[in-house]
């Protein structure tokens, strides 16, 4: 007769910031932590979907005196408010295994590449057979 084991079911989240921070694997995040962490994330994509639309319609017309000026006037002010606020959203994910601090001083590439990773393997359409 089949079973169910909900030890076996899922694969552990498991992490690897070394040299920069630590290796384990999350703990279990709740419903509550997962919907908090993507409502974030459309927060997010929304603000950050406005700047791109912007820039690929100066790239489109080939405009690149207007596209330099574009980059040049980005908000960068508001981009770097959201990438601080993105270390204490995957700390809130893991139960406050990960420290807000260390996250923010992994380098630029693999704090982004971490936070697509866990993004990924929390997201239901991905993780789903």
């Amino acid at each position: 007769m089949p079973k169910f084991s909900a030890q076996s079911a899922i694969d552990p989240i498991e992490y690897d910031l070394e040299p920069w921070g630590p290796k384990g694997a999350l703990p279990e995040p709740s419903q509550d932590q997962v919907e908090t962490f993507f409502r974030r994330l459309k927060d997010l994509q929304l603000f950050t979907g406005k700047v791109m639309a912007g820039a690929d319609k100066l790239a489109k017309d080939e405009d690149v005196d207007a596209l330099v000026e574009y980059a040049e006037n980005l908000p960068l002010e508001e981009l770097n408010k959201y990438k601080q606020e993105i270390a204490p959203w995957l700390s809130d994910v893991s139960s406050g295994a990960l420290d807000v601090e260390m996250l923010r001083a992994l380098p630029h590439r693999v704090f982004g590449a971490f936070f697509k990773y866990i993004a990924t393997e929390l997201n239901p359409k991905e993780t789903a057979d």
